[in-house]
């Protein structure tokens, strides 16, 4: 497999806006023939019928963008598109049998990068989708960096913080959430009842502690994420304070005094 580059994966993003990317060949296939990924940023696809109906209408501007993965069809842009292609055809629509694509082959690390460049990266988010985001897009780029040779100058974080168009201080502050979080902070992060400064702030907190805070989310109090940092404060003390205990006693010990 060819190296690649950075621009080739923000280069994703202009298919969003209906540019054809470089190196993408038009292909006609059934939106039957090719999968949807099995994690988008967003997972709902709604309004289907309506586009379905405007695509009988006034035709498909932006066709369906595709790699193709181990000759698997994958869609990088454009599920929502395909579902609709989906639902003529089962109209009755002849003519959406065979349906126009943009199709590149792609490494498994390439496509998730691109995948992510042409939803999560041009979309809005909750917190919860941009912290996923965050694991996803490092995974990728590891992942790339290893089996696909791509070239990363700088810290990887920094070119995260790029591509989500975030400051590095808040994918740092992510990263720790994917680190250290438990699953129960994660679902109430995902349900909305905490917020990613919380969130940050609970991962600091032992796995009891945290699964205390989910408990109270889930129960529908209001979780203060200056509440939880000061709790993090009076540990962080409390531990420093009994570490120079311990030393005093060491040293005192060993002086004979």
């Amino acid at each position: 497999m060819a190296k690649f580059g950075i621009n080739d994966i923000l280069n994703a993003k202009t298919k969003a806006a209906g540019q054809q990317a470089q190196g993408y060949k038009e292909i006609y296939l059934s939106p039957y023939e090719v999968k949807a990924a099995e994690e988008n940023t967003h997972q709902k696809l709604e309004g289907i019928e309506e586009l379905a109906d405007s695509f009988l209408h006034v035709g498909q501007e932006q066709p369906t963008v595709l790699a193709r993965v181990n000759g698997e069809y994958r869609i990088i842009d454009g599920h929502r598109r395909n579902e609709a292609n989906k639902l003529n055809l089962e109209r009755g629509h002849k003519e959406y049998e065979k349906v126009l694509f943009r199709s590149k082959d792609m490494s498994e690390a390439m496509y998730e990068l691109s995948l992510l460049a042409g939803n999560g990266y041009t979309q809005e988010l909750t917190a919860y989708e941009k912290t996923r985001l965050v694991e996803r897009t490092k995974a990728a780029l590891i992942r790339a960096k290893k089996e696909d040779g791509l070239e990363i100058k700088g810290k990887m974080r920094d070119l995260i913080a790029s591509m989500l168009n975030e400051s590095s201080t808040n994918v740092a502050r992510m990263e720790s959430i994917n680190n250290n979080a438990t699953p129960e902070i994660k679902e109430q992060l995902k349900s909305g009842s905490i917020g990613v400064t919380a969130a940050y702030e609970a991962a600091k907190l032992s796995e009891a502690e945290q699964k205390e805070i989910a408990e109270q989310a889930a129960a529908g109090k209001e979780i203060r994420a200056n509440e939880i940092a000061q709790k993090v404060a009076e540990k962080k003390a409390a531990e420093k304070a009994d570490n120079k205990s311990e030393k005093e006693v060491t040293i005192t010990a060993t002086t004979g005094g």
